[in-house]
């Protein structure tokens, strides 16, 4: 399907240096993407995307006709690079979320992809849009018909493995500009709150000081402490390559976990640069 008129390319732009910039403050990501697009995709590029996978005519005529990424959900749209696997299909024909505490189901994720965390479970997608703490929207471009074309998220982390949230990149990357228009975070997916691993490690850190201060506790005495976190020592890094990440890769922190350390650094408890600087998934640093 074609994508309504806020697809023209100058009447993107114009959108985003305009009415878009005016909401920055609230816009998660925003200080990432800038509100800005990069330049559409050239011609070859475009042919060789289009003889390699099926992608759906919305996010085609996005791409040819606003930009190839920049201005989006999460962090900013990443362009459309091969990270996934594209070539082999997507091995699930709805959402993917086995209960790993089944044995049962631990035997079908051990036989077909060896492991939760593998890529084969992403298969089949282009990765759109990083959220921080792990968590990636993808768009299913090499999948069986029911979700062929939609877009999922990727929660894994958190034991809800890898769901529907939109049923197009149209509805996706809309319902996106809609929120930030009117001034709220942009946060278009629903991400699980306080089980990721910098919120754990905040968790962990602050009650180790409750234990540690006794007769002295007060919520503010426990808050104070986290002023001796030195600049960049609260980080969450990859211990392997994987189709998202380089081992190594210091993630960024998901919007739940942003929002906690913008609250603590409010009320005088943190300082932005305790937040090691995250790193941009591969499909970004391998962009040419």
């Amino acid at each position: 399907p074609n994508m309504k008129p806020p697809q023209n390319i100058d009447f993107i732009r114009q959108f985003m240096t305009t009415r878009m910039k005016r909401a920055a403050p609230n816009c998660f990501g925003g200080d990432a993407h800038a509100f800005e697009l990069r330049p559409p995709i050239d011609a070859q590029k475009l042919a060789a995307l289009l003889q390699s996978l099926a992608a759906p005519a919305d996010y085609v005529e996005f791409l040819a006709e606003a930009g190839t990424h920049g201005a989006g959900p999460g962090y900013g749209l990443l362009p459309p690079v091969n990270c996934c696997g594209w070539e082999h299909p997507f091995p699930a024909g709805h959402d993917w979320a086995p209960d790993m505490a089944n044995p049962a189901e631990v035997g079908v994720v051990e036989g077909l992809g060896g492991d939760y965390y593998s890529d084969f479970w992403t298969h089949g997608c282009i990765a759109l849009a990083d959220w921080g703490c792990g968590v990636v929207s993808l768009l299913l471009v090499n999948a069986p018909a029911p979700v062929q074309g939609r877009v999922f998220i990727d929660v894994r982390w958190a034991g809800e493995g890898i769901r529907q949230t939109h049923a197009s990149f149209r509805e996706f990357y809309e319902s996106w500009l809609e929120l930030v228009e009117r001034g709220d975070s942009g946060v278009n997916v629903n991400i699980p709150r306080g089980t990721c691993a910098n919120w754990n490690a905040l968790d962990n850190y602050l009650g180790a000081a409750r234990q540690r201060l006794g007769a002295q506790l007060t919520e503010d005495s426990v808050l104070r402490t986290l002023r001796d976190i030195p600049d960049g020592g609260i980080a969450q890094l990859t211990d392997e390559d994987s189709a998202y990440y380089r081992s190594g890769d210091s993630l960024r922190p998901c919007p739940a976990c942003s929002e906690r350390i913008r609250d603590y650094v409010a009320r005088g408890f943190m300082r932005p640069g305790q937040l090691a600087p995250g790193d941009d998934l591969r499909a970004l640093r391998e962009w040419r």
